[in-house]
């Protein structure tokens, strides 16, 4: 499973299409040495797997909602979720 921290604090990393998921689980790793290879590789699979499905918003908002996530994280999902919503308006 991909946290909601971590889909947060990743959320460049996943939802940008230029980067296979090698090269997003690579970057995963060096971004956060603590996680193993094989979390690294659920992580991925899941968090793309949440944008694919069209279900970040709903995330997100789960995100905004919980209070077991640090503040700097809240603050950050809030510009993601934003910015998903001013894409929208504009299309």
């Amino acid at each position: 499973r991909v946290g909601m921290e971590t889909f947060v604090r990743h959320y460049d990393l996943f939802n940008n299409k230029r980067i296979s998921d090698l090269h997003a689980l690579e970057t995963l790793m060096l971004r956060e040495p603590k996680f193993k290879a094989s979390s690294c590789k659920t992580k991925v699979y899941k968090a793309r797997r949440i944008i694919r499905e069209g279900q970040v918003k709903c995330v997100l908002e789960r995100v905004l909602k919980s209070n077991r996530v640090k503040q700097e994280v809240t603050l950050q999902a809030k510009d993601i979720l934003l910015e998903i919503k001013n894409k929208c308006s504009i299309i």
